[in-house]
């Protein structure tokens, strides 16, 4: 009798569905990176603005001063741009072959 009963709780359970599918996953991958894609280009287009206005600030200075203040902007600045511009060559380069395709 237990285990009928027990046999019968199993039935009456409903094994629900997985609300989230492997391709609704994937378009919502899709669209985080895609937005984070947009924001580092962003990101990158103001970073070069400012380089230039900082570049342009200090050329006013003397050579020596110039070349110290500089160096402290322009090593840090490059690695950003390096690791942006990769992101967004990546991205562009997404949204062209789903342009293709």
């Amino acid at each position: 009798m237990k285990r009928q009963a027990e046999e019968a709780k199993e039935k009456a359970i409903v094994h629900e569905e997985p609300k989230n599918t492997t391709i609704e996953f994937a378009l919502f991958t899709q669209k985080v990176i895609r937005t984070f894609s947009l924001f580092c280009h962003g990101l990158l287009a103001g970073l070069a603005l400012w380089h230039i206005v900082m570049a342009y600030v200090l050329i006013d200075f003397p050579l020596e001063d110039f070349i110290l203040h500089y160096g402290r902007l322009a090593l840090p600045v490059q690695c950003i741009f390096f690791i942006l511009l990769l992101i967004c060559t990546v991205s562009a380069l997404d949204r062209s072959v789903n342009v293709i395709i």
